[in-house]
């Protein structure tokens, strides 16, 4: 009776410590992830937007390139990732309303990387580039240029989805429109 009483508090022992065990690191995960959903949103920048011309070519060409860096203490996966491009055409108003914006538009790119996107370690960066060609016929959006000579380039409708490395989390969000300032090239 004492063998049977003494294996069944072994087994009982056991199951609490695993229990214990998967309870703290669930709870770690946890706080990692919240972290996580915290930093990363606010962690996505342009890196460069290009506008090059080529030499007898009547098309126009935009770059556009995003860095995505990771200040938390997990890996993150990008899943997902889309924008449109914009030409601000100089009007009266706020550059950002929807009508203008469609008058404006140029074009956009849209990736799904599902699981096999880019993992980004903690402290890493990743820059993703983007092309888009701008046909002659549409090439009346690119004659829009600022005092200063440039394009106002409004890159909106961002929409970025995410996940941890080992897990079927997902998370999405959509940063704030964001202008830049860009010299013709060519």
């Amino acid at each position: 009776m004492n063998r049977v009483r003494a294996l069944l508090l072994t087994a009982y022992l056991v199951i609490v410590v695993v229990g214990g065990v998967i309870y703290v690191q669930s709870l770690s995960n946890m706080v990692l992830y919240t972290e996580a959903d915290q930093k990363f949103p606010s962690s996505i920048y342009v890196n460069e937007v290009r506008i090059p011309r080529y030499a007898g070519v009547q098309d126009y060409s935009i770059i556009c390139s995003f860095r995505f860096e990771n200040p938390t203490r997990v890996p993150i996966r990008l899943r997902a990732f889309s924008f449109e491009i914009a030409i601000d055409n100089g009007a009266q108003g706020n550059p950002y309303e929807e009508v203008r914006l469609t008058s404006e538009k140029i074009g956009g790119a849209a990736e799904s990387l599902g699981d096999a996107g880019p993992l980004i370690d903690p402290g890493g960066k990743l820059i993703r580039s983007y092309a888009m060609r701008v046909p002659a016929a549409d090439s009346s959006l690119m004659n829009h240029l600022n005092a200063n000579g440039n394009y106002t380039v409004i890159l909106y409708g961002l929409a970025v989805s995410y996940g941890y490395s080992g897990t079927s989390l997902l998370r999405q969000f959509w940063p704030e429109a964001m202008t830049v300032e860009v010299a013709p090239i060519g």
